[in-house]
């Protein structure tokens, strides 16, 4: 039981760190190019398309960064 809550934590703190990093408008495209793709690109799309709560997780992280002068 504990590999599945172990995963799912992965993946949202992959998600995380990839829209602060890129940016909403780049993370987007590049979920757009991989739902476009083969098999194995479509379900990494729809595994990590961003939910309004993480969205705004990520959002507020990249701002405080940008703040604080990090990115």
């Amino acid at each position: 039981m504990w590999h599945i809550v172990f995963f799912i934590y992965v993946v949202l703190l992959i998600r995380l760190i990839s829209m602060v990093e890129i940016g909403p408008a780049s993370y987007g495209h590049r979920m757009a190019q991989l739902q476009n793709g083969t098999f194995i690109e479509r379900t990494t799309a729809r595994v990590m398309q961003m939910d309004p709560l993480s969205q705004s997780i990520a959002l507020r992280i990249r701002v405080g960064m940008k703040r604080l002068g990090i990115n």
